[in-house]
């Protein structure tokens, strides 16, 4: 997600990559430089609290809320109108890797 996405962390681009456990290792490049391991947080997925948080939200389920979850990722990029890449390598060494336009 871009920045701006999350309320906690408006600042700070989000991934969310399923499955992940404190044995991958996820790490963000900005136009093609490594810029380090992203942090791990435990926050609102930026989509689930657009579509369920809310009185108003979702119309059909009023029960339905977002809820904490850590398989968030964050940096903060240091420019605007770049390139961000996030690679996620597994525990058996599978790599994963998503690429984004943020401006």
């Amino acid at each position: 997600y871009e920045p701006g996405s999350s309320s906690e962390f408006p600042d700070h681009f989000v991934a969310n990559i399923w499955g992940a456990d404190e044995n991958w290792k996820i790490t963000w490049f900005e136009n093609g430089v490594e810029m380090g391991v992203m942090k791990r947080i435990n926050a609102l997925d930026p989509l689930a609290e657009e579509l369920y948080a809310g009185d108003s939200k979702p119309k059909k389920h009023k029960w339905v809320k977002p809820y904490n979850t850590d398989h968030l990722f964050i940096a903060k990029p240091t420019k605007k109108n770049t390139n961000i890449e996030v690679v996620a390598i597994d525990r058996w060494g599978n790599k994963y890797s998503e690429k984004m336009k943020i401006g």
